[in-house]
């Protein structure tokens, strides 16, 4: 079984590189696996570069008013030790905001440097396509959906 198996996935590998998507039946029994063939086009790049720059304006401009609304100080002072406490649990959850987003940002910049390298859309783990899908739901995305899920399950 295992002999088949390797077969397939030789053919598979070096068959001609046009998109498309097929199933084939994994062994032991282990169901339908997706293979998905994938080479980005001009068009394709072009749409992902968009998306990348339109979310990463996007988040630029909550980045600045999250760190303005968290820095920004109060003319009065507050007089009751709850009112200090609600906004520094305030603050508290910008600056929250605030870190997710920088994060966010450098994932975005990481995406489009690997666009300018032509590398995007290759897994960073395995170097397997990324398929078009889990970039059209996660353009920034670095792993295929498996690898994700098996990080996130081993950390």
């Amino acid at each position: 079984m295992d002999r088949i198996w390797i077969a397939l996935v030789e053919r598979w590998e070096h068959r001609p590189r046009a998109p498309q998507r097929r199933s084939i039946r994994a062994p032991k029994g282990g169901g339908i696996v997706e293979r998905h063939d994938m080479k980005l086009s001009t068009k394709d790049r072009e749409s992902f570069r968009a998306v990348l720059e339109s979310k990463r304006a996007e988040l630029l401009r909550a980045h600045g008013q999250n760190i303005a609304a968290a820095t920004e100080l109060e003319e009065e002072s507050l007089p009751d030790a709850m009112d200090v406490a609600t906004r520094a649990t305030g603050e508290g959850e910008l600056l929250g905001l605030a870190r997710q987003e920088r994060e966010l940002l450098a994932e975005i910049e990481m995406a489009l440097s690997k666009l300018d390298a032509g590398t995007y859309g290759v897994s960073e783990l395995s170097g397997r396509p990324i398929p078009i899908a889990r970039l059209r739901a996660i353009p920034w995305a670095r792993l295929t959906t498996e690898e994700e899920e098996r990080r996130e399950r081993q950390s």
